[in-house]
């Protein structure tokens, strides 16, 4: 629930409360909600999960090859660090554990993500007016466009809040909610009758060699670290044979990069992969299509005379 782009520490304890889940008859709070999100005991731990572990600046006890995508991870402190609060991952040391983890690690990624750019974001009340908010940007200044509603007008408009709030702006122009959404919403169903013209309902076969790739590639990073660390203790002899094998586990790492990249070219997006059904965009409620235009965009530019999508993909 939590890894869409809009849920809430709120919206989950709302949603508890709504199936009488408790705990000790009273509702969760959010800092608890958070410890549990964060915590990697739950995670099915793979390749992913290693590599988002240590560009975080964690000590992974484990080799890569250990994340197979079962099993979950213990996660500990030195005692000076205990106190703090944050979801920062510097100066842990994560362990494989023994129990099988219950949540996919891409899901865990995208909640511990979340998680750790919510440090120092305030967040932002849903939009109401309409799908396309948190994402259109105004094409003369950069800020966020806003959906008003006047009750004096019969139509929605799309307006530049730097405009609204200090007038240092010229504005975007007349956008008409309605009619901006609409353009949107053709240029993303377009998008997705590419993929699917393209990919069909074809299954991604190839995660199991990605994953036995990545973790390879792991492997040979960790063994370049390692004889990066002895360089400057070495005799002439040893740092010849450290030059040489250097040398041929960086060829080792392009190969294995480049096998990669053309594994991840030949996957589908999950969102895409689904049944064409999803095209049917007016059957979809107003929290999917923000989903799904999160999923697919970027960000939007406009102003009255040009709109601009730069695509995730």
């Amino acid at each position: 629930m939590y890894s869409k782009p809009y849920t809430s520490y709120g919206d989950i304890i709302k949603h508890l409360d709504e199936l009488g889940i408790k705990k000790r008859g009273i509702s969760w709070s959010r800092p608890r909600i958070r410890e549990m999100l964060i915590n990697p005991i739950y995670v099915k731990a793979n390749i992913d999960t290693y590599n988002f572990f240590v560009s975080n600046g964690a000590y992974v006890i484990n080799p890569p090859s250990d994340f197979n995508g079962e099993n979950g991870c213990y996660s500990y402190k030195r005692r000076s660090e205990k106190k703090k609060v944050s979801a920062a991952l510097e100066g842990e040391q994560i362990v494989l554990a023994p129990h099988k983890g219950i949540v996919e690690a891409a899901i865990w990624l995208k909640c511990r993500e979340k998680c750790m750019s919510m440090k120092q974001v305030i967040p932002s009340q849903k939009a109401k007016n309409s799908w396309l908010c948190g994402k259109i940007k105004c094409g003369v200044c950069g800020y966020a466009l806003i959906a008003k509603k006047f009750s004096s007008r019969p139509h929605r408009y799309l307006m530049c809040s730097n405009r609204l709030n200090s007038k240092s702006c010229s504005g975007a122009g007349t956008l008409y909610t309605d009619a901006v959404e609409k353009i949107i919403s053709d240029e993303i169903q377009k998008k997705l009758g590419y993929f699917l013209e393209k990919f069909g309902s074809e299954k991604c076969l190839h995660s199991a060699e990605l994953n036995s790739l990545e973790a390879e590639l792991a492997e040979v990073r960790k063994e370049t670290d390692s004889l990066l660390e002895k360089v400057s203790n070495a005799d002439d002899a040893l740092f010849r044979y450290i030059n040489e094998r250097i040398n041929a586990l960086e060829k080792q790492k392009n190969v294995i990069c480049e096998q990669i990249n053309n594994l991840k070219q030949k996957n589908v997006l999950p969102v895409c992969k689904k049944d064409e059904s999803i095209i049917k965009w007016d059957e979809l409620s107003f929290d999917d299509k923000r989903q799904v235009a999160d999923t697919l965009i970027k960000v939007i530019y406009a102003t009255d005379k040009k709109i601009t999508i730069h695509w995730r993909f």
